[in-house]
């Protein structure tokens, strides 16, 4: 019975973690997505380098790929505050990444 309800915590808590995570990451996903198309847009208001676009493409693919990675997080059997707060951060830097790749001045 008390195994059953540390599982049940368990889940609750990785959803939360999941929630959270997604959230921050689908920020990151519309921040280089919303950059590339205002470069399409406005073509001649920035000059387009292959090096941040590839920069971003990298990005991109692996915010995309921690997303996904993400779901493996179901196997962590206890949830610690330091490892809460180093997945949160870890996906924050994902962010943070893109928003030095389309900083808001630039829109």
């Amino acid at each position: 019975m008390a195994q059953t309800a540390a599982l049940t915590g368990n889940v609750d808590l990785y959803l939360h973690v999941r929630v959270l995570v997604a959230i921050i990451l689908g920020l990151s996903v519309t921040r280089l997505i919303s950059g590339v198309a205002t470069l399409i847009q406005h073509p001649g208001r920035t000059p387009i380098w292959s090096v941040h676009l590839g920069w971003v493409a990298w990005a991109l693919l692996n915010v995309v790929t921690f997303w996904w990675w993400e779901f493996r997080l179901s196997f962590v059997q206890q949830w610690t505050f330091g490892l809460y707060a180093f997945v949160c951060v870890y996906a924050s830097m994902y962010y943070f990444l893109s928003a030095l790749l389309f900083p808001s001045g630039s829109r």
